[in-house]
């Protein structure tokens, strides 16, 4: 079985097979938060230095072969690479188009951008993660990109690089009224729960009974869930199929949509793809929290099995290393509901793409 149905099975098998044989794009939104910055929260690069070019270098990975900015790719501390090896693999299988978002960065990747937002996030336990955001701005922008978008194709990917974004996803979801506690995903074993959870109690004790969605995300939120949230509710509406690419933090989006527009969650147009690192992780309920937000869209995930390559740094992706990102999950779906392919030849693939950007 190449792809896991964990969430409304029939939805999410009429949505591939509506997307299938279509024209598609993959879209990534980059952004930076503080948050990342605290020491424990973020595996997403070798060190703590490096988590803020971590999204600049995923682009760059995916246009050039390499990083630029960096004079490699950065990879978790424990060894496992960035999932970026899945989504170049799966880009040029699939052979469709990538656009990367500046949706907040840091560190701006050397590579095309459609800008977004050049505002980075801040530390949510201060309650002014998003205030220097211009949200106005940030929502016509996404309204336009995603005119324009709708006119070429028939499926997006929207994916995302947030060193962490598992932190702010959980602030998000219980600001919204939510309880996202001991079930958000991560890029290490066991999921920093009990760390996440100090730093967004704290967080959350900034909000205030009546504040808005918005007011939450300015809160304690990031850069990437808002201009997702306004790409994925125009999309969906505009009658292009938007699967989101991610874990728990395309979950926090998918709620974000529901509490700003019900009618792109309605529309049918939209589901959410990860992979089976984040489904069937155990120290993480993805299924619970879409039961408890009320989310009526699928949710798959691509049955990608490392345990088999022959590079033990791949194998430990089965250890629970890293799990998700840069649309890893949902471009590996894609490819299993577009290819007649094996796992064992996608991760062909996937290790030679590791050879060339982890093993000059």
């Amino acid at each position: 079985m190449s792809i896991i149905y964990k969430f409304r099975k029939n939805k999410g098998k009429d949505f591939l097979q509506d997307i299938r044989g279509k024209k598609g794009c993959f879209l990534c939104s980059i952004a930076h938060t503080e948050t990342s910055s605290v020491p424990g929260i973020s595996a997403a690069g070798a060190s703590r230095e490096l988590i803020k070019y971590t999204p600049a270098a995923d682009v760059e990975a995916i246009y050039y072969g390499r990083a630029k900015c960096l004079p490699a790719v950065p990879e978790n501390p424990k060894g496992p690479p960035s999932p970026v090896i899945i989504s170049i693999a799966s880009l040029q299988i699939l052979n469709i188009p990538f656009l990367a978002i500046n949706a907040g960065v840091k560190v701006k990747p050397f590579a095309p951008l459609v800008e977004i937002n050049d505002v980075p996030g801040g530390m949510i336990d201060s309650g002014e993660a998003l205030f220097a955001l211009d949200f106005t701005a940030i929502k016509e922008k996404c309204e336009i990109l995603a005119s324009e978008l709708s006119k070429c194709f028939d499926y997006i990917v929207l994916g995302e690089s947030v060193p962490g974004g598992t932190t702010t996803a959980m602030a998000l979801i219980n600001g919204l009224g939510y309880n996202s506690f001991n079930k958000i995903c991560g890029s290490m074993p066991g999921n920093q729960h009990k760390l996440k959870i100090q730093l967004v109690k704290k967080a959350l004790e900034h909000l205030l009974p009546q504040d808005s969605p918005l007011d939450i995300v300015r809160k304690v939120g990031d850069p990437m869930q808002p201009a997702q949230a306004v790409l994925g509710s125009e999309l969906s509406k505009k009658g292009v199929k938007v699967l989101l690419a991610g874990g728990t933090q395309m979950v926090a989006v998918a709620a974000l949509i529901k509490h700003i527009d019900l009618s792109a969650v309605k529309s049918g147009n939209l589901a959410i793809a990860t992979t089976k690192w984040v489904s069937e992780d155990k120290d993480s309920d993805i299924k619970g929290l879409m039961e408890e937000i009320g989310l009526d869209i699928p949710l798959m995930s691509s049955n990608l099995d490392f345990s088999v390559s022959k590079y033990e740094n791949l194998q430990l992706y089965e250890q629970g290393f890293v799990k998700e990102g840069v649309g890893a999950g949902a471009l590996a779906v894609s490819v299993f509901n577009e290819k007649d392919i094996s796992n064992e030849e996608f991760l062909l693939k996937i290790e030679s793409i590791y050879e060339k950007i982890y093993q000059k």
